[in-house]
């Protein structure tokens, strides 16, 4: 019996050793299947591709020009054409923005986003429509009309987004040129909190340079454009009037036909543009408000030539707003509809702007088709501005 043990031995070790690896190779299996990064990758944890991402609001950082007046706020014209899944241009694709984007790196990172409101505080008494808002204009943008519009829609509608651009003395032709005008703008961003009296938060007196509406549409990516233009330019005559026009709609249509470069716009052929209002890739409603009777010597029968040339020329790229109607209903200091007006003769008292705002704010909730702030929002409105309606 004493030779077989060294045989049995041998034997038992190697069997130990066996078992002992297989409990080795087990163990290892089990805790290679505890690990979450070793399963196998579902949809939902793959990282998402830029196609995935969703196009997002610009943020301060992608601001169109503020056009200062040592800027001169030109876009891009070699820049790709932008489709609809785009994302926002960076600040490095346009020079005018590129110091103010530089200047504050932290404040732009950490800067709260529009595009995800904080719908906890929003009054369950309000609607909760969305939608995204580019107002643009003249002084009267500027000034009181314009000031109560944007309030307005960003109150009333508080999961909004809203963005409002007045340039005091602008023309059609100064958004689609980036004309330099003197005496100021009004700039309310899309974080820009609702004020009800607003004090003229938002507004410089300093000489700017008018952002060119493709790079705003570029920018914010608006599903509605009110355009409060035409007080200005009114001695320029019919031609230049429905150039002027019809280059700022070509910006409309371009937008629709998701064409957001000049070059692109400059290039389109006028079939592909006409088919956009149609069958739009970016989907857009556009208001435009023409201006009422506001100037001292201007006649009924005057204004109703020069608005021809607008309605005319506009076409039905934009619902045509007519504040004629909507101003000096009641009350009326004359025969000729012309209400109470500033100092300067020019533009309507802060009462009868205010007044017009929410009679154009009524009427583009109901061509919308949204469900309007209650009643009792109104009230507030009316009380607090004096308007005794």
């Amino acid at each position: 019996m004493q030779p077989e043990e060294p045989g049995l031995i041998k034997q038992a070790v190697i069997l130990l050793s066996l078992l002992v690896a297989l409990a080795g190779l087990g163990l290892s299996l089990w805790i290679t299947l505890q690990r979450p990064d070793a399963a196998v990758a579902t949809p939902s944890d793959q990282p998402r591709t830029a196609e995935a991402l969703p196009p997002a609001h610009t943020t301060d950082a992608e601001d169109p020009p503020t056009a200062e007046p040592d800027g001169e706020p030109t876009e891009p014209d070699d820049a790709p054409t932008a489709q609809a899944e785009t994302d926002a241009p960076s600040p490095e694709d346009d020079p005018a923005t590129q110091d103010e984007a530089s200047a504050t790196p932290n404040a732009q990172d950490n800067a709260p986003r529009r595009d995800e409101p904080a719908r906890g505080a929003t009054p369950e008494s309000l609607p909760e429509e969305l939608d995204t808002y580019l107002v643009i204009g003249d002084s009267q943008v500027q000034g009181g009309f314009g000031q109560a519009l944007d309030y307005m829609l960003r109150a009333g509608y508080p999961n909004s987004v809203v963005s409002t651009y007045g340039i005091c003395s602008s023309s059609p032709m100064s958004w689609t040129n980036g004309k330099r005008h003197t005496c100021g703008m009004l700039k309310r961003p899309e974080d820009f909190e609702p004020l009800l009296d607003s004090k003229g938060e938002g507004v410089n007196y300093k000489p700017v340079r008018t952002p060119r509406l493709l790079w705003l549409m570029h920018s914010h990516r608006p599903e509605v454009l009110v355009i409060g233009l035409g007080e200005n330019g009114k001695k320029a005559g019919e031609d230049f009037t429905r150039l002027a026009v019809s280059t700022l709609i070509r910006n409309v249509d371009c937008y629709r036909a998701g064409l957001l470069t000049r070059t692109g716009c400059k290039n389109a052929k006028p079939e592909v543009l006409e088919a956009a209002r149609a069958k739009p890739a970016l989907n857009l409603k556009c208001f435009w408000v023409l201006p009422p009777l506001t100037r001292a010597g201007q006649t009924p029968e005057g204004l109703q030539t020069y608005l021809s040339w607008f309605t005319e020329t506009i076409g039905d790229s934009c619902q045509i707003i007519d504040s004629r109607p909507l101003t000096c209903t009641a009350g009326l200091r004359d025969a000729n509809h012309i209400c109470e007006r500033d100092s300067a003769g020019i533009h309507f008292s802060p009462r009868r702007a205010r007044l017009w705002a929410f009679a154009t704010f009524d009427t583009i909730v109901e061509r919308l088709g949204v469900t309007p702030p209650p009643e009792s929002f109104r009230r507030e409105v009316i009380e607090a501005w004096g308007l005794g309606i």
